[in-house]
């Protein structure tokens, strides 16, 4: 099966653009700081010291700081999502490729396998900077 090069060449850009904007949108310092928040919910209330007033105000504490993450979570999430699929529509704008094509190409398992690949390469280059 023959891929349209152009078709490749918005899937490699956006795909490049979602790996930048997953890796500046601090969503991995976010979830780990909410995995922590909850972590230490826990502990709070297998904590045979405390009064249970005092678990109360802490677990409370922690829910407002859990749901804040939440919020910052799927925010930063929508980012990074809008700014890959901004590559897909203005190759459409353009001319370039219908977004129904390149979503296509994206659902091939050459695609999904080969970007993996490309992804995965990246982040160990990256992570070597």
């Amino acid at each position: 099966m023959a891929f349209d090069p152009t078709i490749i060449a918005i899937s490699l850009v956006a795909t490049g653009v979602f790996v930048v904007c997953f890796r500046y949108s601090g969503l991995i310092k976010v979830a780990q700081d909410a995995i922590t928040m909850a972590r230490e919910a826990g502990q709070v209330m297998r904590n045979k010291t405390m009064s249970d007033d005092a678990k109360e105000v802490a677990v409370q504490k922690a829910s407002i700081g859990l749901l804040g993450s939440f919020l910052q979570i799927t925010i930063r999430a929508a980012i990074v999502l809008i700014g890959t699929f901004a590559v897909i529509w203005a190759g459409e704008l353009i001319g370039l490729a219908t977004s129904a094509a390149v979503t296509d190409f994206l659902l091939t398992w050459q695609a999904i396998v080969g970007l993996s690949v490309l992804v995965m390469i990246i982040a160990f280059v990256w992570r070597r900077l």
